[in-house]
C-alpha cells in the first residue's frame, strides 16, 4: 500500500465518491461544495495524504472531515492525474478516489472547508461537479454499481439493515 504524500513534484491525496441506497434501486452520492473563496465549487470529499497514512485512511478521514459522514470503503474506483500549480510551483496531483458506502452521519458537521454537504442523485451530482474529470469518476462508481452485484448488495443491506455502533 502507498504511503507518500507530498514531495518536491508531486501532490498524493485521497477521497470518495461516497453513495448511500435510498430505496430498492435508487442510490444518492455524496458531494461537498462551495468553499468560502469559491462559491460554486462542488466535489468529492478528498484531501492530501499525512505522513505515514495510508490511502485508504486518507479517504476515510477526509470523508469525514470534510462532510461530517463515516464511510466504509468498498474498491478504488479511479486515480486520476492533474497538473496543478500551488503557491507559484507546479505539481503533478494523483488524485485516489475510492467507491465508499455512507454508514453513519457525524453528530459534529465538517471542518468548516466547505460551506454545504449534499446528497445528489446521478443526474443531479452530474450536474453540480465542477471538474469532468469528477463527472468521469462518478459514472464509473455508477458503473460499479450497476455491473458488480456485490457492490449493490453491500449498498441495499446496509439500507435495510443499518449498522449500528
Amino acid at each position: 500500500m502507498k504511503t507518500c504524500m507530498e514531495t518536491q513534484s508531486q501532490i498524493t491525496s485521497a477521497g470518495g465518491v461516497v453513495v448511500r441506497c435510498v430505496g430498492a434501486e435508487s442510490f444518492e452520492y455524496l458531494l461537498v461544495g462551495q468553499k468560502p473563496d469559491w462559491s460554486d465549487y462542488w466535489g468529492f470529499p478528498k484531501g492530501i495524504q499525512e505522513p505515514m497514512e495510508l490511502l485508504e485512511q486518507t479517504a476515510t478521514r477526509e470523508i469525514l472531515e470534510e462532510s461530517g459522514v463515516y464511510a466504509r470503503l468498498l474498491a478504488l474506483a479511479n486515480i486520476v492525474h492533474l497538473p496543478v500549480v500551488r503557491d507559484g510551483k507546479s505539481y503533478q496531483k494523483h488524485i485516489y478516489y475510492y467507491l465508499a458506502y455512507a454508514t453513519r452521519e457525524a453528530a459534529a458537521q465538517t471542518d468548516g472547508e466547505f460551506l454545504q454537504v449534499g446528497w445528489f442523485s446521478l443526474e443531479e451530482a452530474y450536474k453540480r461537479l465542477t471538474y469532468p474529470s469528477d463527472r468521469q469518476v462518478l459514472l464509473l462508481a455508477q458503473h460499479y454499481l450497476d455491473t458488480i452485484p456485490l457492490f449493490k448488495h453491500i449498498l441495499l443491506e446496509q439500507f435495510f439493515y443499518p449498522e449500528s455502533d
